[in-house]
């Protein structure tokens, strides 16, 4: 079985697809000076993207784990993932408050979805 490697750095892929289940990376948004909800719609702009790279979409996404620097900035993110989940499709979730790797950051995603077909 092969495994296919997207977007490669120096340390990680942004995308590994493997036996019709795509993982991709912890993403984080370009814009670091933005606010929890433009960080968060950068985000899911870039899971978009990725899962369409691999052949799926959101609607195959099995789980999301979101890293928030502030818990306070839980229910404008909620706002932001509610406009943008599949409401017929949820994802098993989970949300912590963690140290990001710069201060700005205010979000960063985990997200592994199914290829159907």
């Amino acid at each position: 079985m092969s495994i296919q490697r997207h977007e490669q750095t120096a340390r990680w892929s942004k995308l590994v697809v493997r036996d019709r289940t795509a993982y991709l990376a912890g993403l984080v948004a370009d814009t670091w000076d933005a606010g929890i909800r433009e960080q968060t719609q950068e985000v899911f702009a870039q899971v978009d993207a990725l899962l369409a790279k691999a052949g799926t979409d959101k609607s195959t996404i099995l789980t999301m784990t979101f890293f928030i620097k502030d818990m306070a900035d839980y229910p404008a993110f909620n706002e932001v993932y509610d406009a943008w989940v599949d409401p017929n499709n949820l994802p098993a979730r989970a949300t912590m408050k963690c140290e990001l790797i710069d201060p700005c950051i205010r979000i960063e995603v985990l997200t592994v979805a199914a290829i159907e077909g």
